[in-house]
């Protein structure tokens, strides 16, 4: 699950690599996910 959400990520960051935005959010998402499934 790690490596698919890597993977994925890193072609959005292909795609909107300039949208700070929405990097932003990803990164956000990302961290709240990986905090969730720790705990």
């Amino acid at each position: 699950m790690v490596c698919f959400l890597k993977i994925h990520q890193r072609e959005e960051e292909k795609s909107l690599y300039e949208n700070a935005t929405f990097r932003a959010v990803v990164n956000f998402v990302y961290i709240l996910l990986v905090y969730y499934v720790d705990r």
